[in-house]
Formats: C-alpha cells, structure tokens, sequence
C-alpha cells in the first residue's frame, strides 16, 4: 500500500496517436494556463485536463482494458528502483495486481498520458481513512482532518515530471494529502519534501514493513474543486 515514483529523462519519441477531439480539446486548455497560477482541473467527459505551470496533462480514470499496461509500469518502476539503489521495495510481484484491479473497481486507479495519447504513468488517489497511518510512530499527522491517500505510483522509464504532475492533480482535488514510501525511495522523499510535503513519523503496511509517512495540508480556500467531472 505503499507509494512509489519513479522518475527519468524525457518522454517516448513512439506513441499512438490519441484521439482527434481530445488533441483539439487540449490545444484549447493549452491557451488559457496562463491565467491560472495554482493547479486547477477541467473536466470533460471521462478525461481531466490539469492546468499547472503552463504545462498541461491529461488524466483518466484507468478500466480494466488498461491492467496488462498498469502492470507492465509497475515492473518498470521496480527496475528503476533497483537501478537507484533501492533493492527491498516492491519485491517480484508486488504490489499484487488484485491491487491494482480493486482500484480499478473502485474508481481510484488514474493514468497519465502525454500529448500523444501514450500512457507514461499510473497512481492510487483514495479517499481515507487508510487503516495503515491510524497508528504513526516517531511523530504525528499535521492534523486529524479528512485526507486523501497517494498510492502505487509508477511511470515509463523514460517519461519526466511525474510526480509534480500527479501531486499537481490531486492537490487541486483535495486540500489535505497523505503519502508514504520506502526510507531507500531517495527520489520518492526528496520529491515529495521539493514539493511542500512534511515528513510526519512512520507507519507500517499490513505486512509489518516501515514506510515513511508525509503529509502536506492546506485551506480548503488554496484551491478550487473542478466542476464538471
């Protein structure tokens, strides 16, 4: 249950094409970021458009026609880590894949495309309480107020700024956020702290693992909800 990042260089130079009226729709938002200085979601169908730092990305809950890819993500980030140095997360066939099929069916499962239609990213955003941060060690949660929990995140090897754009997404959905990773995910933490997340204590997975507990919280009037998702 833990959440992972990986990230790299740049995008695919491959990918198939997305669909004519999405690229349109894109090119639209495209012209408006700048008028926008925080993160702010448009909805349109079952497509959100994230519109941060003027850059834009597109999001979409994840169907079951998507788990062979999620999959395959989720053994590339595994290889990442390994590269980095960090040999004891996620182990040869976790996290398991029922996993990620109940986020599936539960409509917490999102991924991330770039310009071209390809998928470079995958994540869990889960409405709390998660029973594995009721109990925290080593310190305390920033506040005991409702929270939404990251989870399984993975991207392409070559794929760049995943984690800012996923954390840019479900910052503009929910105002307090919590996450926790591995103590070796040296990416994963400086990421996270980079992007104002506060390191709480540690908490351990089902399994009894340490996992590294961040949270960042905010006003709920930092933001605003989109309005048609």
């Amino acid at each position: 249950m833990d959440a992972e990042n990986t990230i790299s260089k740049k995008m695919p130079n491959k990918a198939k094409p997305m669909n004519r009226m999405v690229v349109f729709k894109m090119s639209i938002f495209r012209k408006i970021t700048s008028k926008y200085s925080s993160p702010f979601l448009f909805g349109k169908k079952n497509f959100l458009f994230l519109l941060s730092s003027m850059k834009i990305n597109l999001f979409r809950r994840a169907t079951i026609i998507d788990l062979p890819q999620i999959l395959e993500l989720r053994d590339q980030a595994r290889e990442i880590m390994r590269s980095y140095g960090n040999i004891n997360q996620w182990p040869e066939g976790y996290p398991l894949q029922e996993k990620f099929e109940n986020d599936i069916e539960q409509g917490h499962s999102y991924v991330m495309m770039d310009e071209t239609g390809a998928i470079v990213g995958t994540f869990a955003f889960i409405p709390g309480p998660d029973v594995t941060y009721k109990v925290i060690y080593d310190g305390q949660w920033l506040n005991d107020e409702p929270y939404h929990v990251i989870h399984r995140i993975a991207s392409t090897p070559d794929s760049h700024g995943i984690l800012d754009a996923l954390l840019d997404f479900c910052e503009a959905q929910s105002p307090n956020i919590r996450i926790d990773t591995h103590k070796d995910n040296i990416i994963m933490r400086k990421g996270l702290e980079k992007h104002g997340y506060q390191y709480c204590g540690i908490i351990h997975l089902l399994n009894g693992d340490e996992r590294l507990a961040f949270q960042k919280s905010r006003s709920r009037n930092d933001f605003r909800f989109p309005t048609d998702l």
